[in-house]
């Protein structure tokens, strides 16, 4: 580790440690693991020169642009918590610009009338959603759906985004109430103009697109909420097709059933996770949307479900399948990907979760890594594959003694009917029986 980009973070943010640290100094306080982060969702932007973080502050959430190249942040977005309001996520759509998600909490009244409500609420609180976008300085921020402009809807209704269409640098993909049903959006980012471009049903809750931007996989809600059901359709085709669907605790395992993750390399064709042919376990595979078939194998696992996937999507390609075993493993499926994951896993150690949390810079040679585990609750650093250098950059929880944090054991046992299993035991310093 070279330097510490957080140093000019903590310069804008002071940080007090907690009183239950100072009066339980050989144990790490509870609140240490509850509650927000200091830091989170950070993400890079495609020129790697930037990082978006959320920065949880006394008055709530600050949407932060931090500089790589001068060491310098800049606060460019606010959601109050005295507005009971929050920053979700942010994305970059290009170098300069971003995507953001914010909720909020607000009071539903007896007998109010909206588009599509799913549930009965008499008088109590919900969350919505919205969608925004701005320059990364701050400006032009654009909400990318309003239902009562937009619709002459309640605030109540909320839109969420669909795909970031890396490929159009102008546009993203939302999923929009009306009363005929969910719409699927083309919302311009500059200015929130749409167009309509699929018109789903009631209950349809998502779609998946190809490489292509297309839209051949939709998911709807059934059974009145208590499942869903994937279907599909291939270019060109004009009919929806069901995939599968399940209710209640069919899906309610590590994976469910089936889950589309992404676009393929070939127009149609998606990445999806799927539990196939009576196997114990989910698989990664891809997934014709025409034909309904499984056109390739790229991972399967006796013993866990490979259930996500490190996506190339501006090449529509998979890097590595990922699944929780002992701890959070990625499996290389590209050979210059293996190489430079497997000096930052063996660097790290083997009791470290590592997920990669974004690419950018020219041939995407800077890597935003995301570790995790009982000694570190959370931080982010920025790998180069040209110079091989793994550089720290933010703490998720700030004014944490390490000395304090708990080691962790894999523990083995055998169960009353049998079947071996293993579990976590984290053990407080100090502690050696």
């Amino acid at each position: 580790m070279q330097r510490l980009f957080f140093a000019l973070l903590a310069a804008a943010y002071a940080f007090a440690a907690p009183a239950s640290a100072q009066q339980s100094p050989q144990r790490a306080p509870l609140d240490w693991f509850l509650g927000f982060d200091d830091f989170r969702g950070a993400q890079l932007s495609p020129d790697g020169n930037r990082i978006a973080v959320i920065r949880r502050d006394s008055v709530g959430d600050t949407l932060l642009i931090v500089d790589l190249q001068n060491n310098r942040s800049s606060a460019v977005q606010t959601a109050r918590a005295e507005h009971e309001m929050e920053i979700d996520w942010v994305e970059f759509k290009t170098d300069d610009r971003i995507v953001f998600g914010v909720s909020q909490k607000i009071r539903v009244v007896a007998n109010r009338a909206s588009a599509m409500r799913r549930v009965s609420v008499q008088d109590g609180f919900e969350w919505v959603s919205r969608v925004y976008s701005s320059n990364i300085d701050g400006t032009n921020l654009v909400a990318l759906y309003d239902p009562s402009a937009a619709q002459g809807f309640p605030r109540s209704v909320s839109a969420r985004l669909v795909s970031l269409l890396e490929r159009d640098p102008e546009n993203v993909l939302m999923i929009v109430p009306n009363y005929g049903g969910n719409e699927l959006w083309r919302v311009n980012v500059s200015n929130g103009e749409h167009t309509r471009v699929e018109q789903g049903g009631v209950w349809t809750v998502n779609y998946l697109v190809d490489a292509d931007g297309t839209a051949v996989m939709r998911q709807d809600a059934i059974a009145s909420g208590r499942g869903f059901a994937w279907l599909r359709r291939g270019p060109g085709q004009s009919g929806w097709t069901e995939i599968i669907s399940y209710r209640g605790a069919e899906g309610a395992n590590s994976a469910p059933v089936f889950q589309g993750l992404g676009p393929a390399l070939q127009p149609g064709q998606m990445f999806v996770s799927a539990r196939r042919d009576g196997e114990d376990t989910s698989g990664l595979y891809v997934y014709d949307t025409s034909t309904g078939e499984y056109v390739e194998t790229v991972q399967t696992n006796p013993n866990y479900d490979v259930f996500n996937a490190v996506l190339d999507r501006g090449n529509s390609t998979v890097l590595a399948a990922c699944w929780w075993g002992q701890r959070w493993v990625c499996e290389p499926k590209d050979d210059e990907f293996r190489r430079h994951w497997t000096a930052i896993t063996t660097a790290l150690g083997e009791d470290v979760n590592v997920s990669l949390a974004g690419r950018g810079g020219a041939n995407k040679h800077l890597w935003l890594i995301h570790t995790s585990s009982p000694a570190d609750l959370g931080s982010y650093s920025l790998y180069n594959t040209n110079t091989h250098t793994l550089n720290a950059l933010i703490r998720s929880r700030q004014n944490v003694d390490a000395a304090l944090l708990p080691s962790q054991r894999i523990v083995e046992y055998t169960a009353s009917d049998g079947r071996q299993l293993w579990g976590y035991l984290w053990v407080p310093p100090g502690v050696t029986d």
